[in-house]
């Protein structure tokens, strides 16, 4: 009896050691990684940025050519601002904010040591979702010390310009692509009010069109589009619909076609036609272009750039569209000779005045206009601005600003084959100015102003 209660003691302490054992090799490991976490903790530095809005499209001129327009950050929707960075892997490192729309900068700090870091700027609306995404790659980071990575544009990020057309027992989706996106996801259903909780998802699309096959002809169906990064999923997109049917027809060929010249370059655009999924350039140096005798450029999207003209060389184009019906006829024919565009402006300078600042440039050869862009931060160019003035001529006085409120200022030079680079930034605060009443002399009868400084009698010094 005392020799199995003996036995079972020893086993009973043999369990103690052993617990005792695997719970000090628990804590030793613990103490080590947070020991290593510490290490790494400290070898760690800052990224400063600045930030370069850009609104959602909008249309220029008469013709469909879209052009960017900086944030309106009262109206964007815009209600917190974030940063997200991430190794060359994607694995989240560090974060900072939340900050303002307005504040065009930020600072994110305790960022690990290393190379290749990216940096990711989200604009989110009141329920969280992201309608603003940019994004920067390539940036190192040193221990103690802050990189500078410059300027990150960040752009809409909900897909535009959504459109459903119909075929036999299939329905086409299409959308504008998305900067940074890594991939898309529709939402559909046979009813309408799609929302990302209960609509049936069609998720890691690649491409900005697909085709919903399998359908049943006569039934609608309703979609919305969300764009999806690393850090997320965008907020859905305007619902389309559209129903499938088993005969149809071929779109109408394309209306306000446009060829704009550029330096090597000249751009094609028009308006969307009605049912048309896919859009076809027919191109030639010989006026009469037809789908027989031009050169095809298959399935563009407007406006599309043609890269790699001639200058000084005549080009004719005309535009078809097309659905799983068929092809439409062609556009008007339309033609463009390219040239070169005009350098940026340079001695560019700005001077004060009371309410007012002058811009100073001197002419570019090969100018028709200038265009002033203007805000009161720094680092404004064509797509992030507050005041645009177009036909300026130097020297050009912008009144009716705030006395003792910095201005800031680029130019660029326009002709025909388009706009300029952007000029050096300048910039001039305006100030209240006054004269002095100078008193005369003894003998002297009249009196005269003068600006302050020192008289042989006393001393004029200027209003604090």
């Amino acid at each position: 009896m005392k020799k199995s209660l003996s036995l079972n003691r020893l086993k009973f302490y043999a369990f103690l050691y052993s617990a005792f054992c695997i719970s000090l090799l628990l804590f030793t490991s613990a103490c080590g990684e947070a020991d290593h976490s510490s290490s790494e903790a400290g070898e760690s530095g800052s990224i400063v940025f600045s930030v370069e809005w850009i609104g959602p499209p909008t249309i220029k001129g008469t013709s469909s050519s879209e052009i960017t327009r900086a944030l309106n950050c009262a109206t964007s929707g815009v209600a917190t601002v974030e940063g997200k960075i991430y190794d060359e892997n994607n694995t989240y490192l560090a974060g900072g904010g939340p900050w303002s729309c307005e504040a065009h900068a930020g600072t994110i700090e305790n960022v690990p040591e290393g190379s290749n870091r990216k940096a990711e700027i989200l604009g989110k609306n009141t329920s969280g979702d992201i309608i603003y995404q940019g994004e920067k790659t390539g940036i190192n980071v040193t221990t103690g010390q802050t990189t500078n990575a410059g300027t990150l544009v960040v752009s809409y990020a909900i897909p535009t310009n959504v459109s459903a057309i119909a075929g036999d027992s299939e329905i086409t989706i299409s959308w504008d692509s998305i900067p940074s996106a890594i991939s898309y996801n529709i939402y559909w259903d046979a009813t309408s009010g799609v929302s990302i909780d209960t609509g049936n998802i069609i998720p890691d699309i690649t491409t900005t069109s697909y085709t919903h096959s399998g359908l049943i002809n006569g039934d609608p169906n309703y979609y919305v589009i969300t764009a999806v990064f690393y850090s997320g999923e965008s907020g859905k997109s305007s619902e389309i619909w559209a129903t499938p049917s088993a005969t149809g027809t071929a779109p109408s060929a394309p209306t306000n076609v446009f060829a704009t010249a550029g330096d090597g370059q000249i751009a094609i655009s028009w308006d969307n036609v009605l049912d048309a999924i896919s859009y076809n350039i027919y191109w030639s140096t010989s006026s009469g272009v037809t789908i027989g005798t031009g050169t095809k450029i298959s399935n563009v999207t407007s406006p599309y750039t043609h890269t790699g003209r001639t200058n000084g060389t005549t080009y004719y184009y005309v535009v078809t569209a097309e659905n799983s019906y068929g092809e439409s006829g062609v556009s008007s024919e339309v033609s463009a000779a390219p040239g070169t565009v005009p350098s940026a402006p340079t001695g560019v300078s700005a001077s004060s005045g009371d309410e007012k600042a002058t811009v100073f440039w001197d002419d570019v050869s090969g100018a028709t206009s200038y265009n002033i862009y203007w805000a009161t931060y720094t680092g404004v160019s064509k797509i992030d601005y507050e005041g645009l003035i177009s036909n300026a001529i130097s020297p050009y006085a912008h009144t009716g600003l705030t006395n003792d409120t910095t201005y800031y200022y680029i130019v660029t030079a326009e002709n025909t084959n388009g706009e300029s680079a952007d000029s050096n930034e300048v910039n001039a605060t305006p100030v209240h100015s006054w004269t002095m009443l100078k008193l005369p002399d003894t003998g002297q009868t009249t009196s005269y102003t003068t600006t302050w400084g020192e008289d042989s009698d006393y001393t004029i010094n200027p209003p604090s």
